[in-house]
This record gives structure tokens, sequence and C-alpha cells, in this order.
């Protein structure tokens, strides 16, 4: 809160410096809506905000600068306004959401939907002056269409979710919803700042992003994984396996459960043709994880190579060491972009 109190005070103070310097620069002759664009157009109606410079475009920037922090201000009064929601879902967890949270993404924000340009107006210094203003009815009746349209993708994701649980289209399902969220919470501090009532009789089904990302999380344990490495003899290659999968979130199914996933692999350690001082292992490691309903692959992963030492029995082992290796740091990177593939 002390940070969103400073974001005020700094918003006010810029408003307080434009308004100050604006006095003195410009002259006499300058339009009203130069020094009072809320008399101009009504501030009910209208999100006005006046920006100078030494050409148009620097103009321009400005004041859709100063409108950003309108927004911004506005925001904060809303969000000061209202109550933190909270509330319990099915699975038991509680949620917090503070509006607040949204503030400092909308100050970022560059492209607002319908900012348009009214007024432009050059001082005899040679000093530009630009109105920046966005159609508050207009511009929230978009937002909200926006917030409505994703509010029933996401809901429809999370009955799609509901129904597949415990499968990778479930843990899909769920971060496209997440994702969807976070869009939302942009815009609903959007329209907070652009049109608060209409703000305030915009709902979500859904309580916050956080509450999505939780379900995401909680599918991904849902996910079972049987794992069987042929010509593994001393379950290295299937350890090292289930560890990648276990630090991915996913569980481990156990010997006489029923997985919808199985990660099936296939490990050869063959003696080549040496020389009279080393003796070679050439190994191969072939695995896929596979939907057990579908027959589809989801994942391959390869790995081959040799290893050479002065006995075969070690060479085997530094070959088992080496494809361990390779499983921990190349087949978890595989495994990552398969649930960012995901989204």
């Amino acid at each position: 809160m002390f940070k969103v109190v400073c974001l005020i005070c700094s918003v006010l103070c810029g408003f307080s410096f434009f308004s100050c310097t604006s006095s003195a620069a410009v002259t006499k002759n300058a339009p009203e809506w130069v020094l009072a664009p809320d008399n101009v157009y009504s501030s009910s109606d209208y999100l006005n905000a006046v920006g100078s410079g030494v050409d148009r475009r620097t103009a321009e920037n400005d004041a859709l600068s100063m409108l950003v922090k309108s927004i911004v201000q506005n925001v904060s009064s809303v969000s000061d306004s209202s109550k933190i929601i909270s509330g319990n879902d099915k699975k038991g967890y509680e949620i917090a959401y503070d509006f607040t949270s949204s503030i400092a993404t909308v100050s970022s924000v560059k492209d607002i939907v319908g900012v348009s340009y009214k007024e432009v107006w050059e001082s005899k210094d040679g000093t530009f002056y630009v109105l920046a203003q966005i159609n508050r009815e207009e511009s929230g009746r978009y937002y909200r269409q926006e917030i409505d349209a994703r509010n029933k993708v996401i809901n429809s994701e999370i009955v799609f979710a509901d129904s597949n649980d415990g499968t990778f289209e479930a843990l899909a399902a769920l971060q496209n919803a997440t994702n969807l969220a976070q869009e939302n919470q942009v815009d609903m501090a959007l329209l907070a700042g652009i049109h608060p009532d209409m703000y305030r009789l915009t709902s979500i089904d859904y309580v916050s992003p956080a509450a999505l990302a939780v379900m995401s999380s909680r599918q991904t344990e849902k996910i079972r994984v049987s794992v069987y490495v042929e010509g593994d003899s001393q379950d290295r290659i299937s350890g090292a396996l289930e560890a990648t999968l276990a630090e991915v979130g996913l569980r481990i199914a156990e010997v006489d459960e029923e997985a919808r996933y199985s990660l099936n692999g296939k490990v050869i350690m063959e003696k080549m043709d040496g020389n009279n001082k080393y003796e070679y292992i050439r190994y191969v490691l072939n695995v896929e994880l596979l939907d057990n309903v579908t027959q589809k692959v989801l994942v391959p992963y390869t790995e081959n190579g040799r290893e050479a030492h002065i006995s075969q029995s070690e060479a085997k082992q530094r070959a088992y060491r080496t494809v361990e290796d390779s499983v921990k740091t190349k087949f978890k990177p595989i495994i990552l972009q398969f649930f960012e593939d995901l989204r």
C-alpha cells in the first residue's frame, strides 16, 4: 500500500508541475482546452489530458503519458473504495485478490484502445499542445465486451478441465484460462480507470488469475506417468527419468496403478572394437512419452554416443553416467518445452 500511495503522490505532483509550468508558458491567447480541458469536454463523458512539446509527436507522447497517469489515479481511487475480493473455491483453497496489483501494469500500457488526439495548438514560442482524449462510454464498452468474451472462454476451459481431469489436455486448458485471466486483469484495471461505474457492473466467475494458476499447478500433480526402460538392468536410467518427471511436477505411477501416460524407453550398451589400450562401449537411449489412450507419442527423446576406458566394465559405467547426465540436462528442457507448447 505504501508503494501505491507513493505512486499516487507522484502522479498528483506530476499534474501540479504540469499545470504550473503550463500557466507560465501558455499565453493568454491559448484555447480554453489547453488550460481547462474539462470545461470544454465534460469529464463525465471524456477522460482528458493535455501534453506539450517541441513538436507535435513529442506533445502527443506527453499527452498520452498524462492520460495514463490519469487512468492510474482513477484505478487507485476505485481500488481504495473497494474491498479486497476473497473467496473459497470448491477445491478448498482461499484466494485474495487485491485490485491494486494491476496499477503497475496499467502504468506501463502504451496502446490504450480509444485514444484520440482531439485538439492541437502551437503557441507563439513554438511549443505544441495536444489534447489526448478517451470517450469513456465507447472505450469502456469495448473493454467490458473483451472481458466478458474472455470470461466465457475461461469458464469453458475450466469445465473442460474438470471433465478431463488428470490429462495434459486439462492442463493445457487451465494454462490457457490463466493466460486469458491475466489479460482480463489488465483490462479490468483499464476499465476501472476509464469507466468506474461500468467496471463495478462487470463480474468475473473465476476469482483471480492466481486461483487459476493454483488449479493449473494442481492439475499437473494429478497426471500419472509410468516409467519403464528396457535393458536398464541397474534401473539407473529409469531412476533418472523418474526424478526428472518429479522435478517438473508430474507424479510417477505406482507399479499396480493404471496410468494415462507412459514413458517407455530402451537402452542399449554394446561393446565396440577397441585397440590395445582402450575398451569402447556404444550407448543408445530411445524414449517416448506416450498417451496410452490415443497411442500418440507426445515427447520423443534420443541420446547416443560412446565411452572408453582401459576396462570394459568401467567403460560401461561411464556410459551409464553419461546417459544419466544427459537425462538431467537435456531431457528436462524438452519436457518443459512440451509444457510451454501446451499454452
